[in-house]
């Protein structure tokens, strides 16, 4: 497998119905993958947010940008042994798409309750993006 997402998708200029069909497991693997190895190097961390306990994000800083950027943990742990394969295979991937859905389905009220706060975003996907700024207070923990 390479390391590109592709996704170009026109209309149609006929009437004709066209499909798509759009391998779902290897999709969610790529989505993840880059992030998952930059999260893996010794530099990153688990958090807990303050507002937001029993969900923890795996992130690294990226101080000359004054962020972090992570990962929900539990995705991350589900998808890390996928991506530290040196072969991966189809039957690698089964299901992976249904296991990492299982896990976001709880985020989906968190990242609408933390729309308020304009410095941490979550994305549905379990991304996380936090703006720091010196004695914010975002943190609660690191592990």
């Amino acid at each position: 497998m390479n390391n590109e997402i592709k996704q170009h998708i026109i209309d149609p200029v006929d009437e004709e119905d066209k499909i798509v069909q759009i391998n779902s497991n290897k999709l969610i693997y790529k989505h993840y993958s880059h992030l998952i190895n930059f999260l893996k190097g010794e530099e990153s961390k688990v958090i807990e947010l303050e507002n937001f306990q029993n969900i923890k994000f795996k992130v690294i800083d990226f101080e000359s940008f004054n962020c972090s950027i992570g990962l929900a943990k539990d995705v991350y742990c589900l998808l890390k042994p996928l991506v530290e394969k040196e072969t991966l295979k189809q039957e690698d991937l089964r299901d992976i798409n249904k296991k990492v859905n299982h896990v976001l389905d709880s985020f989906e009220g968190f990242s609408k309750n933390n729309s308020k706060n304009e410095s941490i975003y979550i994305g549905i996907d379990g991304i996380i993006v936090l703006a720091k700024e010196p004695g914010d207070g975002i943190y609660v923990q690191g592990f």
